[in-house]
């Protein structure tokens, strides 16, 4: 008997020691299958595939590990089994790992687990990732207290988030209920965690009160596809020094909020969390009273999340008022934050907000109070940088069309992207 013969026979023998292990997850690839049958059966036409769950096992030492997952389809959720234990996870939190490639697989394999994420928080290349890690962290850590579960995320090359329990003794029924009682917590995770992947950059959206020409609406197309939003951290930084500017964005991004629920990311997490109050809905009440506003759903075309969002769409003359000028006037003059400033000091020394900002000091052989005084200005030209790039093309869209027309921000995406591109065909505001 050759060397192949003798590895086939041994994987058979090994095989048939597991049969019951096998066959138990046949028989929930079975169940996916028939749960997501006509979700597998549109994906399939779509893409020319055939796809379907199906489990697979491999050896490790003596013990068996099963995998069951419906092969390409990464917006479904897999399970795995391993010495007694099921794993279900839902692969769909695509943070910034897909862009670095294989070029650092060994550091993608490291920052799976948690425990790792500390090591690169200050990376050039993987700071920014295990900043999003954490906040998809927070979101497992949010939806455990809200369901009593016990959700966990991991990072690396496919993100996901996954829960584990111990199935010895389990009968499929009792396995399938509690898989069942677990997938739609893990999609609620997911979608929360993938809006603050997508939550950073946007393009500037517009309604008109009067329909406007072809060739203008090909102008005002050209200006969005150059003014992209990239508002990054500014958000909680306005938040921290100004009363009317954040509420006029974060609504645009993501509607009124109720009073004591949280403003989602970029505008408020961790020790930064923004929980909407009294005073909040009262200058967004004083802000509707002086201008016409409109409030629509815009449908987020993210690929690992899909659903509508509310935005509040603000008349362009909300920028013109006074207390909203003035601030934007604080925000243009650069001396936003202070580093003579108590506050501002202790914002600026913020673990959370060195780490964003501190990438950016030319050197790091500086005392203390220098280090503030240089951090307070990188703060202020990033800030300015971002609401000068919104505020410019509000007015190019203005110099256009005059100022009779309304605003909103909305998130970029791939999808979104190519349908800014068709704006001149579908825009239900061109006329010929």
């Amino acid at each position: 008997m050759d060397k192949e013969d003798e590895r086939d026979r041994e994987w058979r023998a090994f095989l048939d020691k597991h049969k019951e292990e096998i066959e138990f997850a046949d028989r929930l690839a079975e169940y996916l299958n028939k749960k997501y049958e006509s979700y597998l059966e549109y994906l399939n036409k779509k893409y020319f595939r055939k796809e379907k769950y199906r489990a697979r096992p491999y050896r490790i030492d003596d013990k068996i590990e099963l995998e069951i997952d419906a092969s390409s389809w990464y917006d479904l959720p897999w399970i795995t089994i391993f010495n007694e234990k099921l794993t279900v996870g839902f692969p769909q939190f695509w943070s910034t790992e897909h862009a670095l490639g294989d070029i650092n697989s060994h550091v993608l394999e490291e920052i799976k687990n948690k425990e790792n994420w500390e090591k690169y928080k200050n990376d050039e290349l993987f700071g920014d990732e295990i900043f999003l890690y954490e906040r998809a962290d927070e979101v497992a850590n949010e939806v455990n207290k809200k369901y009593g579960t016990n959700i966990v995320f991991r990072g690396g090359y496919d993100c996901w988030f996954e829960t584990t329990f111990i199935i010895k003794d389990k009968s499929l029924e009792e396995v399938i209920k509690e898989i069942e009682r677990n997938i739609p917590i893990l999609y609620e995770a997911s979608e929360k965690a993938c809006k603050i992947v997508s939550d950073s950059s946007y393009y500037l959206d517009f309604i008109f009160n009067k329909p406007i020409p072809k060739r203008t609406a090909k102008q005002i197309e050209k200006i969005r596809e150059i003014g992209i939003i990239r508002l990054g951290y500014a958000p909680i930084i306005l938040r921290r020094k100004l009363k009317y500017l954040p509420i006029i964005l974060a609504t645009s991004v993501h509607g009124p909020q109720k009073v004591g629920e949280g403003v989602p990311f970029p505008f408020g997490f961790g020790k930064f969390k923004w929980v909407w109050s009294e005073e909040d809905q009262r200058i967004f009440e004083e802000l509707k009273s002086k201008v016409e506003t409109r409030i629509e759903k815009r449908e987020w075309r993210w690929k690992s999340y899909k659903g509508e969002q509310m935005h509040v769409f603000w008349h362009s003359k909300v920028l013109e008022l006074k207390e909203v000028e003035e601030e934007i006037e604080k925000i243009r003059s650069g001396k936003l934050l202070s580093s003579d400033d108590e506050k501002d000091v202790e914002l600026i020394k913020d673990e959370e907000v060195v780490r964003i900002y501190e990438k950016k000091l030319k050197t790091k052989n500086i005392s203390e109070d220098e280090k503030i005084k240089t951090l307070a200005e990188i703060i202020n030209k990033d800030v300015k940088v971002q609401i000068d790039r919104f505020c410019e093309n509000i007015n190019k869209v203005k110099d256009k069309v005059r100022d009779d027309f309304y605003f909103g921000l909305v998130l970029l995406s791939e999808e979104v992207a190519a349908q800014v591109k068709e704006f001149e065909e579908k825009s239900k505001y061109a006329i010929d």
